[in-house]
């Protein structure tokens, strides 16, 4: 047998950048850094841009009384397409840009113009809320602005819809405290939520579907959970309602067939859905004949 070995190389890539009298001044190529190569970004990565700032004489600047931001633009129409808070350490004048995968998830492939600012209090001039925004030059053309340029090198495909039919509910009961009875519900498996896949928001789509054969009435309630290894039992304290509409945890169905499509944010580990069909014509109060029928199809986005 043949064993081929190849070198792969981790190395920190910090690019130079130069501080000067915390405003703009037409002197700043005096011992400016030279950065003329692009920096990088992948999708489907956390990346984590690495920059030194320097005062004009060499020094490592002092970058702790600044709020610090990397700004990111459309180079045709100068469109702001994210901005985000750096990160500094102990090591002086060192600054981070973490770009995490959800936050290039919406970010296309290309050239980006990248410019990182520092802002501060007013303090001089004792104004409230007011701050001045310090640009970090570049290159020795009085340049603030990098190339970024947005790979897809590490992109993966996206994850296919999780489809819940009827053959996917789980039965279970519980006892309804207003009647004293038990009252059968079904719950679905635990699906990933966004938390998963670290993106920037928690976005979630999901369509519900019956036909006209099958009419449904119930409720449907989401539950969310932050743990990494939740329990299967949607009544355990691992478990919390969403809100999928303003004002309201579940959705109700009354003599319902078709198709309804809802979207909800919810920052969560994983999901599951819950599902309580009508057990009394009396329970609404509205004289309606109900037949409990059944969801056939639940598709979900996240």
């Amino acid at each position: 047998m043949e064993i081929s070995l190849h070198d792969l190389y981790l190395y920190d890539d910090i690019r130079r950048l130069l501080l000067v009298n915390d405003q703009i001044t037409c002197l700043a190529t005096d011992n400016a850094p030279m950065n003329k190569r692009h920096l990088k970004a992948h999708k489907g990565l956390d990346n984590v841009l690495m920059f030194r700032v320097f005062t004009p004489d060499r020094q490592p600047a002092n970058v702790c009384q600044y709020q610090i931001f990397g700004r990111l633009f459309n180079t045709e129409n100068r469109e702001l397409v994210l901005e985000k808070p750096c990160r500094t350490n102990t090591a002086k004048g060192m600054v981070f840009l973490d770009l995490n995968e959800g936050d290039l998830a919406n970010i296309a492939i290309g050239a980006y113009d990248l410019v990182i600012v520092g802002q501060k209090p007013l303090v001089a001039q004792q104004v409230v809320g007011e701050k001045t925004t310090t640009p970090f030059y570049t290159d020795t053309s009085n340049n603030i602005v990098a190339t970024l340029l947005v790979t897809g090198q590490a992109e993966r495909v996206p994850i296919p819809s999780w489809i819940i039919t009827e053959d996917d509910w789980t039965p279970t009961r519980v006892l309804d405290n207003a009647t004293g009875r038990l009252v059968q519900q079904f719950y679905s498996s635990s699906l990933p939520g966004n938390r998963v896949q670290n993106h920037i928001n928690g976005t979630h789509s999901f369509s519900v579907y019956t036909d006209e054969e099958h009419k449904c009435s119930g409720f449907l309630t989401v539950l969310g959970t932050l743990d990494l290894n939740p329990s299967e039992d949607p009544h355990s304290t691992h478990w919390f309602n969403l809100q999928m509409i303003p004002g309201a945890d579940e959705l109700e169905f009354v003599n319902f067939f078709g198709t309804e499509a809802y979207s909800f944010s919810a920052n969560v580990m994983f999901l599951k859905f819950l599902y309580t069909p009508a057990i009394d014509t009396t329970y609404l109060g509205n004289g309606l004949q109900y037949n409990p029928g059944f969801l056939k199809k639940i598709i979900l986005r996240s």
